[in-house]
């Protein structure tokens, strides 16, 4: 059973990298902030899959970055003079921003330590 965690946590940390490399790539060819924004997201995205994973199974789990997409949407900047996005709203910040990045990375990091402690609940 361990060695079947350690290559599912393989895997992820692989197709993130991908992602991540890739995004970067296109972001720095066509002089756009944007995909490196894209990047940090995909790292936090599949960092809140593989949190719920073991709690809700690997189905489910999928929910959890569309609803914390939708929830930092609603709720996670406000308008005053200037658009202040609050800290926990990691999705909607800037791709200069180091705190967005530093909770980005801290998810999936907790994810692939919950990936590789914790079997999942479901079969799959």
């Amino acid at each position: 059973m361990r060695r079947i965690l350690s290559l599912d946590a393989l895997f992820v940390l692989i197709i993130t990298a991908l992602a991540l490399t890739l995004s970067t790539t296109v972001g720095a060819l066509v002089s756009d902030r944007l995909y490196l924004a894209a990047a940090r997201n995909v790292m936090g995205y599949v960092g809140l899959m593989l949190i719920g994973r073991p709690y809700i199974g690997a189905q489910a789990a999928s929910v959890l970055p569309v609803a914390y997409a939708f929830i930092a949407a609603l709720f996670g900047s406000h308008v005053d003079h200037y658009r202040h996005t609050y800290a926990w709203a990691w999705p909607l910040a800037d791709a200069s921003d180091p705190i967005s990045w530093i909770l980005a990375f801290a998810t999936l990091l907790s994810g692939l330590a919950l990936a590789l402690s914790r079997p999942v609940t479901q079969a799959e």
